[in-house]
């Protein structure tokens, strides 16, 4: 959409020059003032930043060894101000826009962890990020280096501590994450995909992701007055991303997960959303199912569906394979009975199938 890719008003770099004698690139200063990139995908899959065309075969890198790796350059300090990246995407339709005011990079006068400030906006959401890290090449590549940060957007603050290492490759990284915020809705236009206005919460877990298995440990999850904790891990190989995992609760409250608290206090306290019906008649939001496949356990002390109806231990296995969700066995004890239960979902079909089973004995 225009002849340049990369345009700058201004750009220095200082080099060191008696690390190049080795083969290292190690810049001690960068400084880059309104940088305005526009990377590009056209609706047949090639990016501007292809020069070659797609005929020509790709040459490799000057200094390069045949099968050996680019090095990467060891950036000390740098400073970004007034920047822009946009991401466009003509087949997918997609437009992502990042937009800094300033960006500062440091190296401590003894050496040691990289700082990174960043002040930006993302597709319009503004957002700071403080970090500390090993490295550029130890991020992009290599051996996993520490890393440590602080993100504050959509009313979030999510914090990471650990090591993370070539995000470009195969990825390894183990980190504890940590979020608050008032609500999820907040973070939906840093995912890409809306999230239902839950909260306020509280979320902490134990992270170890690969490019192909991410292993979550030591979770603990509070939505309102609910908890959530256990651990699971999901397969990013396959047809789909599979979730495999055991979580437990003291308390779960529907009222935390329907907003019910927001439109009108108390849950379930006329059971009529209107227009005489007892059901939102909005289509229930099952396309999510048919995003990942899982087999999950799940055991909650106390479920809460209204003040006036709680079911206590609650015992449940639920299975997600191509859209399709199975229940089975559905245990609980209610006003000091047994329930015994099953549901299967056929959310694969275009008109789901709904078949549910509830016994009770001496309730």
């Amino acid at each position: 959409s225009r002849s340049d890719m990369i345009s700058l008003r201004r750009l220095q770099i200082e080099v060191e020059l008696l690390p190049l004698l080795f083969g290292d690139i190690v810049v001690k200063r960068l400084v880059a003032i309104q940088p305005d990139v526009l990377l590009e995908i056209d609706a047949g899959g090639r990016g501007n930043w292809d020069f070659a065309g797609p005929a020509a075969a790709p040459a490799a890198p000057a200094g390069a060894e045949e099968g050996g790796d680019i090095a990467l350059p060891d950036v000390q300090d740098v400073r970004v101000e007034g920047g822009r990246l946009v991401m466009t995407d003509a087949a997918e339709g997609e437009v992502l826009r990042l937009e800094i005011a300033e960006a500062v990079g440091t190296v401590p006068a003894g050496g040691g962890s990289r700082s990174l400030q960043l002040r930006a906006a993302y597709n319009g959401i503004p957002f700071t990020l403080d970090a500390t890290y090993g490295g550029l090449p130890a991020l992009l590549s290599g051996r996993p280096g520490p890393i440590d940060l602080t993100l504050e957007a959509g009313g979030a603050t999510i914090t990471g501590k650990g090591s993370a290492g070539d995000l470009t490759g195969q990825p390894d990284a183990d980190v504890v994450l940590t979020a608050q915020g008032d609500s999820l809705a907040g973070i939906a236009p840093f995912l890409g995909s809306e999230l239902p206005a839950f909260g306020p919460y509280d979320l902490s877990a134990k992270v170890n992701a690969g490019s192909e298995v991410v292993e979550i440990s030591n979770l603990a999850l509070k939505i309102g007055t609910s908890d959530l904790g256990g651990n699971a891990t999901l397969k990013l190989t396959g047809e789909r991303p599979a979730l495999r995992g055991q979580l437990i609760s003291k308390l779960l409250d529907v009222a935390d997960f329907s907003g019910a608290r927001e439109e009108g206090g108390a849950a379930g306290g006329g059971g009529d959303t209107g227009g005489g019906r007892v059901f939102s008649e909005d289509p229930l939001p099952l396309d999510g199912l048919r995003a990942l496949d899982a087999q999950v356990k799940l055991g909650v002390d106390l479920l809460r569906l209204s003040p006036q109806l709680e079911l206590d231990d609650v015992q449940l296995t639920l299975a997600l394979k191509g859209g399709n969700l199975t229940v089975e066995p559905l245990n609980a004890l209610l006003a000091g009975g047994k329930l015994n239960g099953r549901l299967a979902l056929a959310a694969a079909k275009a008109e789901p199938d709904l078949d549910f089973a509830l016994d009770g004995t001496d309730i």
